[in-house]
């Protein structure tokens, strides 16, 4: 996947690693841990949230028994958690997306994302909160996400820039 020179390439490689579902988790851990390049680890990340997403759409970003990560799942979600102050706002992105699937990271990777300099990962914060909230109605907030929420909320009322874009 890294290797690959073009997109169609590319995109058949991550396409047959998806396929390859829950066992690939712990090779993918060990490469996002070996700090590649920023789109191989865009690509990684991804790939892992695909591969935790079933194709129904529900998240399911525990790895199953057989994927060979068990102990090591929480290694691998703080990992991926160094990856939310990636310099690449692509990265930020699809690690937050994948926190975002995983009950154990999700509100500190949701509290951070919304702190984030970039309006499209504050914004995918956002959408994760609604995904999370509309998916389960009786879920609530935690103090943390809630107080950042609207933290967030008050910077961008107070922000004079924000008044000239709205």
């Amino acid at each position: 996947l890294e290797a690959a020179t073009s997109r169609t390439a590319r995109r058949l490689i991550y396409d047959r690693l998806r396929s390859e579902g829950s066992v690939l988790l712990p090779l993918l851990h060990q490469q996002l841990a070996a700090n590649p390049p920023w789109y191989f680890a865009r690509n990684l990340l991804a790939l892992w949230r695909d591969i935790a997403t079933p194709t129904d759409g529900a998240a399911n970003a525990s790895p199953a028994p057989e994927s060979g990560l068990g102990a090591g799942h929480a290694d691998a979600l703080r990992t991926i958690a160094g990856y939310q102050g990636h310099a690449q706002e692509q990265v930020r992105l699809e690690a937050l997306r994948v926190l975002a699937l995983e009950p154990l990271a999700c509100d500190a990777a949701i509290s951070r994302a919304l702190r984030d300099e970039s309006a499209r990962v504050v914004s995918t914060a956002i959408d994760a909160i609604i995904t999370r909230l509309g998916a389960a109605p009786q879920t609530t907030l935690s103090r943390e996400v809630a107080r950042d929420v609207a933290f967030r909320l008050m910077t961008l009322v107070d922000d004079p820039q924000s008044e000239e874009s709205t």
